[in-house]
């Protein structure tokens, strides 16, 4: 969304609609037909299909923290559904994994440090974080050997396993010098299953890592000054799309060897390279599509997107395609098949549950409640954070009463100011403790969180990092996650939808609030939610 746009776009229904389009004649099977356009952000992206739906993310991309929605769509019958808010700036590439969804979350709000994600099997939803290294963000996610994995960055790139989604141990993390940034923000599997390919990037230059199931090697051959875009693996060949200075071009893989480049003419400047059905298939900005057998000798399908706009992103499953990108107006916008997905008859999994601590004698939470006030009035601890973070998740694992971090909220705190992520964004002891407690209430899925907190007014200058420690957004997200849809609540988030001041991410949040908590599915129709509370009030429990 442009910034010179009025911030009045939260109350203009036009930039908030789902638009469907009637399906095309078999004539028009040529042209792939716009599903829909979804606002406000601008971009749809994240394609994955699961149980009969083609899920995607609406958001906006290469920008600081913002909003990132969950939507699926229903080949059938056409219906776009919101899913989820993922209180991120935007998601990671998601994976299916033993019957379940995971989203995570490319740049998290809630983050102490540590990246996170959210898990759905179609109905329900978990919040999880990946404990490991020196991290915020989660740019993608695989399945390798049967086991999770979670590409990591913010200050160090890395690569976390997990058995089951839960459980996280980190198994590498790139040596990178202090004052720069690494990230991992690509995954692909080769046909086998042998070697997980990624993307890395350090100071903005591309590299290519392989994990082989024990360890992890920097392919040496990669070229200098070649950027990627997409890394892709299918029929025996891992591709990667990039670009250097003689223009677009893809290099073959195979293991830590590198194939000269295969040049690809002015009209093949492709945006996205994706495995298809054995072969590959790619998207070029306008909306052509391309297939090839290996990646060398490419066809132009003769199929395009339909209506303008610009793609970013192709999917393809069992013969379905899908574009996504940006429409004329500034919406996120999705074309494709409308055939319908597979569906897998499996009964409704169970999501993973936070790690336990088993103790021989149960803890005496008087006591840690004491030792918790004790670290937050001791100067000492905000000279290491983590020590603060750490306690809270060793509580959180140890399924400590609601109240041990609530005592957060009023304990008293040093008069200190934080120079936090990297000396972008400040904030006082006070507001730090107050923010953690928040995080152990939202995270243990149980507690009060104080609703004058979600009240509280916007008053934050933007950052660099467009990172904050103030409450709204903390409390929306720790509402959420307790279930704590009282009236007081509702009222709080109603009023935060039109709230002069406030970041347009933040009316995001109040919406994906409103949204979990009631059941509701206005978006972001501000008219319609309050136009809902002020029916629904009167009878709403207190």
């Amino acid at each position: 969304m442009s910034r010179n746009r009025s911030m009045r776009w939260r109350v203009a229904l036009s930039l908030f609609c789902v638009c469907l389009i009637p399906a095309p004649s078999s004539a028009d099977r040529a042209i792939l037909p716009i599903i829909a356009e979804v606002g406000p952000w601008p971009t749809i992206g994240k394609l994955i299909a699961y149980e009969g739906r083609l899920w995607f993310v609406n958001s906006v991309t290469g920008r600081n923290h913002n909003s990132a929605d969950v939507y699926s769509y229903d080949p059938l019958t056409g219906e776009i559904r919101y899913e989820r808010h993922l209180f991120s700036q935007d998601a990671g590439d998601p994976v299916v994994a033993d019957g379940l969804l995971y989203w995570p979350s490319e740049d998290p709000r809630v983050s102490l440090g540590w990246g996170d994600l959210q898990v759905t099997n179609g109905r329900d939803w978990v919040y999880q974080i990946v404990p490991t290294g020196q991290h915020f963000h989660v740019h993608a996610m695989a399945m390798f050997k049967g086991r999770l994995m979670a590409a990591t960055s913010a200050w160090r790139a890395g690569l976390s396993v997990s058995p089951d989604g839960a459980h996280w141990e980190a198994i590498y993390e790139h040596p990178t010098p202090e004052g720069r940034v690494s990230r991992i923000v690509d995954l692909a599997v080769d046909m086998f299953g042998n070697r997980l390919y990624a993307h890395m990037l350090v100071s903005e230059r591309s590299h290519l890592i392989v994990y082989d199931g024990s360890s992890v090697t920097l392919i040496d051959a990669w070229p200098r000054g070649a950027s990627i875009m997409s890394v892709a693996a299918e029929g025996g060949w891992v591709n990667v799309l990039a670009r250097d200075e003689n223009g677009f071009a893809i290099w073959q893989i195979d293991t830590d060897k590198v194939s000269d480049p295969i040049r690809l003419s002015p009209e093949q400047k492709f945006v996205d390279l994706v495995a298809c059905d054995g072969a590959f298939c790619a998207v070029t900005r306008g909306g052509e599509i391309w297939w090839s057998a290996d990646g060398k000798d490419w066809s132009n399908l003769g199929q395009r997107t339909s209506g303008g706009g610009w793609a970013s992103e192709i999917y393809v499953v069992d013969g379905n395609t899908y574009v996504a990108g940006t429409s004329d107006d500034g919406r996120g916008i999705l074309w494709g098949h409308i055939d319908p997905l597979p569906v897998r008859a499996i009964p409704l999994r169970p999501l993973p549950d936070l790690p336990q601590i088993h103790f021989i004698r149960m803890p005496d939470w008087d006591e840690e409640t004491d030792r918790l006030r004790v670290l937050i009035a001791d100067p000492a601890t905000y000279e290491r954070r983590a020590v603060l973070r750490d306690f809270v998740w060793f509580q959180i694992q140890s399924r400590a009463p609601a109240s041990l971090f609530a005592a957060a909220f009023d304990a008293a705190a040093p008069e200190l100011t934080l120079d936090l992520i990297g000396g972008s964004t400040q904030a006082t002891a006070r507001r730090l403790a107050q923010w953690i407690g928040l995080w152990g209430i939202g995270f243990l899925g149980r507690g009060n969180v104080p609703s004058d907190y979600i009240s509280t007014p916007w008053e934050s200058s933007a950052n660099r990092a467009e990172k904050y420690f103030d409450l709204p957004p903390l409390a929306m997200w720790a509402a959420t996650r307790v279930g704590q849809n009282d009236r007081a609540t509702l009222d709080a988030l109603i009023d935060r939808l039109d709230r002069p001041g406030d970041p347009d991410w933040l009316i995001g949040d109040a919406v994906g609030a409103l949204q979990a908590l009631t059941g509701e599915d206005h978006r972001y129709d501000v008219a319609a939610w309050q136009n809902w509370w002020t029916s629904a009030r009167e009878t709403w429990p207190q």
